[in-house]
């Protein structure tokens, strides 16, 4: 299986993350290892990974500085865009085919 996806150097983890993020469908760190089944340490790395190279922000919750939410920032809002066009032009070229 391909180390990246859809046009990116992310991994198709990252890349999920990114559009789970994106789409609303978790903004927590607990959610997200539910989500993809991951262990703690796993999204942790993952987090910290897309933390460093900008594409989300981690926030404290004003009344609990232990939970934390995920956000996109502009660089990760312009990947989730770009990761679309590739997924609409490879399902068009698959469907027209």
């Amino acid at each position: 299986m391909n180390k990246v996806l859809a046009g990116t150097e992310l991994s198709a983890l990252a890349v999920h993350t990114i559009i789970e993020l994106g789409y609303g469908t978790v903004n927590k760190a607990t959610e997200l290892g539910a989500l993809l089944r991951l262990e703690k340490s796993s999204v942790s790395r993952l987090v910290q990974k897309l933390k460093k190279e900008e594409f989300i922000k981690v926030d404290s919750l004003p009344d609990d500085k232990r939970s934390h939410i995920l956000t996109l920032t502009p660089k990760g809002k312009s990947l989730l865009s770009d990761v679309g066009k590739v997924c609409a032009t490879t399902t068009s070229v698959c469907v027209s085919t």
